[in-house]
Order: C-alpha cells, then structure tokens, then sequence
C-alpha cells in the first residue's frame, strides 16, 4: 500500500503522532490533498474482529479531528473466507462511505484471503455486516470514554 501511495505522488509520514495516538498513514503539511489513513486487519480465526475492525474507524474518526480534516480513510485487508460488509451509505460513486459529526470516512475492504477454487465453485460465504448504526454508537462511545479520561486528568 505505501508503494503505491508513493508511485501516486503522494507524499506521507508512516505512524506519525497526533494527540490522539499514531494513524497508519498522514500526508505531508504541504501536500495539497491532505490524506489521512488507518489499515486493520479483518481475521476472526486470527483474533482480528469485528470490533477491531469498528475500533479502527473511530480511531480514523478522531485522527481527522487531530488535524482538522474533514475526509479520512478507512482500509480493511479481510484475510478471512468470510465476506465483510459494510451497511453504509455509498455516493455515485459506489464508495461506501460514513458520515459523521461533520467528518467522512471512506471505507475500502480489500480481499486478501486465498480462496479455494474459482468463485463459481466455492458457494456463498458466510457476510459479516458492520452497520451505520454501530459505527455511529462506536465513535459515541469511544468519545465519551476520552472526554470522561480528559475530565479526570
């Protein structure tokens, strides 16, 4: 992913820090697209769940407050025979995307797992959706356990 950010022109600081901890990926200050990302890995066999995975778009979430962004990415490499869905609205544009509190996050789920067999061969896989619904309750949570921490210090 970072080769082809960069073979995109992209300049980016790996796991730089905001107040909020170290995102995956944050464009450079001068660039004039600012690109601010987070990766997960789905894998339930491999203890990487679900709720890693909403735990992952709230840090997005908070990074685009740290640098007063209003756009975030969201990738998710789902190394697992299971189909992950997001039930999230998607622009003309087919990308699903969460809207939240003035913030959009973009959500790409990329398919890392080796399957077997041809996809006519191998039959429904079992979907683990993710919706709108529970992401919006993640951030909601997620946001009053750090405004509750920051009340305390």
């Amino acid at each position: 992913m970072f080769e082809f950010l960069f073979d995109q022109g992209l300049p980016f600081h790996i796991e730089p820090t905001s107040a909020s901890g170290k995102p995956d990926v944050v464009s450079l200050d001068d660039s004039e697209h600012p690109f601010i990302g987070e990766v997960k890995i789905f894998d339930p066999e491999h203890n990487k769940r679900r709720s890693d995975v909403k735990e992952g778009l709230y840090q997005v979430y908070r990074y685009c407050w740290d640098y007063n962004e209003a756009l975030g990415h969201f990738i998710v490499f789902n190394a697992s025979n299971k189909q992950l869905r997001f039930e999230v609205p998607s622009a003309p544009d087919g990308v699903p995307r969460f809207e939240y509190n003035h913030k959009t996050i973009f959500i790409t789920v990329i398919d890392v797992h080796e399957h077997e067999g041809t996809a006519s061969t191998r039959g429904v896989s079992e979907t683990v959706t993710i919706s709108a619904e529970e992401l919006v309750r993640e951030v909601d949570a997620q946001s009053k356990t750090l405004n509750q921490s920051q009340d305390v210090s």
